[in-house]
């Protein structure tokens, strides 16, 4: 037969054989067209497992190219929160401790050094990652040093604000009151 091609001698036996037994046999899988008969156009068209990868791994590669920027500010945003988090947390802890101890407590800050410094505890604390002071209204003491302090009862030397913000230009801003010394986190200066 033409345009068949046979797997081996007893293939080519079973296709000599004439065609009723042919058809009745299971052995008809054996052979395949050699090529097929089919027009071009009308044949299975697909992708090959190779292609489809190659596919999704560039597209993969681009959206993680457009997903980085957002991610960043993502991650910087949340990096201002938990900094002012922090330090509204700690100063509420010195306040609480200078009543439960009965003895004035203070916080130093560094504008430029980004960190504060608690003298009862010879504790020093830097900002979180790209986090830095915008402005700080507490009033500076005769050594010309950023200090916030609290007395036995816990009220502060003189309310004020210790404005944070991140490489975006985000701002939150620490908000100590004064005569009651309440401290707060907001978006927006007072």
């Amino acid at each position: 037969m033409q345009g068949w091609q046979c797997r081996n001698d007893a293939d080519a036996a079973f296709i000599n054989a004439p065609d009723k037994k042919r058809r009745s046999s299971a052995r008809s899988s054996a052979i395949w067209p050699a090529k097929s008969r089919m027009p071009r156009h009308l044949r299975a068209r697909g992708f090959t497992l190779l292609e489809v990868s190659v596919v999704l791994l560039v597209m993969g590669i681009v959206a993680a190219c457009l997903a980085a920027p957002a991610a960043k500010h993502t991650l910087a945003r949340k990096n201002l929160e938990n900094a002012a988090q922090k330090l509204a947390w700690e100063i509420r802890g010195l306040r609480e401790e200078a009543i439960a101890a009965g003895i004035a407590r203070q916080v130093e800050f560094f504008l430029y050094s980004r960190a504060y410094y608690f003298s009862a505890t010879g504790r020093r604390v830097e900002l979180e990652p790209g986090v830095d002071f915008a402005y700080i209204t507490l009033p500076r003491d005769a050594y010309n040093r950023i200090i916030l302090r609290f007395d036995a009862n816990g009220n502060p030397n003189q309310g004020g604000t210790v404005a944070l913000r991140n490489s975006y230009g985000e701002q939150k801003c620490v908000i100590i009151l004064p005569v009651i010394g309440r401290v707060r986190v907001s978006d927006t200066p007072p």
